[in-house]
Parts: C-alpha cells; structure tokens; sequence
C-alpha cells in the first residue's frame, strides 16, 4: 500500500511517500520521493506497474510499485497548475490516457506513453478539483469545479 503525506511541525516539514505492508502494517520505505513538494493525490495505473502522484510542483509524477520504488525522472506529465490546491487526476480504463483538473479551471489530456499534452479543454469553471473517466464511454469525461458545479463532457 502507498500512501502520501505533508506533516507540518514547529521546525520541520515533512513530506513523502511511503510504502507499507498491508498485513503487517510495517513500513517498509519512506524515501521514495525526495522533492520539496507535497504529493496530493495518488492512484494505481491499470495495465502497468506504476502508481501516479499528483504534485504540487504542477505536474504528476510516475513511480514504480517495486522495489526500490523509483521516481520516474524522464517521465512527466506538466503543464496544469495547482496553485496549493488538492487537484485531483484520473487514469482511463486501458492506462493510455491521463487526465488532469487545474487551478486555471482547464481540464488536461495527457499521453500516457510519451508524457505529452494531448488536449487542453476550457471548462469555464474556477478551479476544476477533480476529474474522473467514465470506465465504460472512455469518450466521457466529469469534471468539478471549487464553486461545486459539476460538468460532464463528451
């Protein structure tokens, strides 16, 4: 199991990925990523042995979900904003495609292969928060803003 985390104390800041075993509730890495931000938002990719995090650095980041669970540093997907929100990103069904909310409002398609930006699509919303792939119509996309209007697109 992942899991992420930013603790905040008087003199220090904390935040990183971690590793555990399930059955035994033992951590058995700490040290995955090692950047100055914090990781909102993880998720498994489906077909491939890899788990996303959604960064506050503005972009999403690929790690390995084996030993010694390594950054992917020639692999990113860049180009939304999430300006110190929780910003939320969704994976479709196949693993090919990778879509992502941003601070600006916009919705973001990305390549899961090459890491490209495939489509940028306007919303009009304040802040899309979160973006979800319907598992069947891999055509139709839901996405919330912060307002807590909800759009669905195809």
């Amino acid at each position: 199991m992942f899991s992420s985390c930013d603790l905040l104390s008087r003199d220090s800041a904390d935040r990183n990925l971690m590793a555990w075993d399930f059955s035994s509730g033992v951590v058995l890495s700490n040290q995955i990523y090692q950047e100055r931000y914090s990781c909102t938002r993880l998720k498994l990719h489906p077909t491939e042995g890899h788990f996303l995090a959604q960064t506050n650095g503005d972009y999403i980041a690929i790690f390995s979900t084996q030993k010694p669970y390594k950054l992917n540093k020639a692999k990113r997907f860049q180009g939304h904003k999430g300006n110190g929100y929780a910003v939320g990103f969704d994976l479709s069904v196949d693993g090919s495609l990778v879509v992502s909310g941003s601070a600006d409002g916009d919705t973001y398609f990305y390549n899961y292969h090459t890491g490209r930006l495939l489509r940028t699509l306007t919303t009009g919303l304040d802040i899309c928060t979160d973006v979800a792939i319907h598992p069947v119509l891999t055509s139709t996309v839901a996405c919330c803003g912060w307002n807590g209007h909800i759009q669905v697109w195809r």
